[in-house]
């Protein structure tokens, strides 16, 4: 039985979908009975379950709506530079991290930071990632949008696209300075 109806005196009815009968409720259980009669009963506000249904399966429709196409922006552009950076920052981090535990000490780029040793700069971590089983780093982060460097201190930082240092600027640092990834990318963050 669905669909609940109240007489003016309170009394609750029901009529089963698939006979046709109508019930009331004497306080404890439903007692078939005839029906009421027409205009004097009232849906109670329980019985639009329907429409309560489609209203909650309509909010989960554009819900789903909505973060597909937050994804898509983030995936297209927009703001996804600079997740990439702050995730290949947060790889390097754990690929040094990874380094320290397993040798005492963070390893030393082979050769100064610049365009050429850029990638080799980064055999130590990737050498040390593959052999731990760990997730940590399986490439030298991409140098299009922001480079990122170490150093043998573990600092991680970050620069601008063909900018490369020898040596950590605290501005830079990913550790200290949390916006870095928004400043070089250029995308506005918005804090909680």
């Amino acid at each position: 039985m669905t669909n609940d109806y109240r007489d003016p005196a309170g009394v609750y009815w029901q009529r089963d979908e698939k006979t046709g009968v109508w019930h009331y409720h004497d306080g404890s259980t439903w007692t078939p009975s005839q029906a009421p009669p027409p205009g004097l009963w009232q849906p109670t506000p329980s019985q639009p379950r329907k429409s309560r249904r489609r209203v909650v399966i309509w909010c989960a429709v554009v819900g789903i709506l909505a973060v597909n196409g937050v994804v898509l922006y983030l995936e297209r552009g927009g703001a996804s530079t600079y997740y990439s950076c702050n995730t290949s920052s947060l790889s390097v981090q754990r690929a040094l991290a990874v380094y320290k535990a397993k040798f005492g000490s963070y390893p030393t780029p082979p050769r100064p930071w610049s365009e050429s040793n850029y990638s080799s700069n980064f055999s130590p971590l990737l050498k040390v990632s593959a052999k731990s089983g760990l997730f940590a780093l399986t490439k030298a982060p991409d140098t299009n949008k922001y480079v990122i460097e170490y150093d043998s201190l573990g600092h991680v930082w970050v620069e601008r696209p063909g900018t490369y240092r020898r040596s950590n600027d605290a501005r830079q640092d990913f550790s200290t300075n949390l916006n870095v990834c928004s400043e070089i990318t250029g995308t506005p963050v918005r804090g909680p």
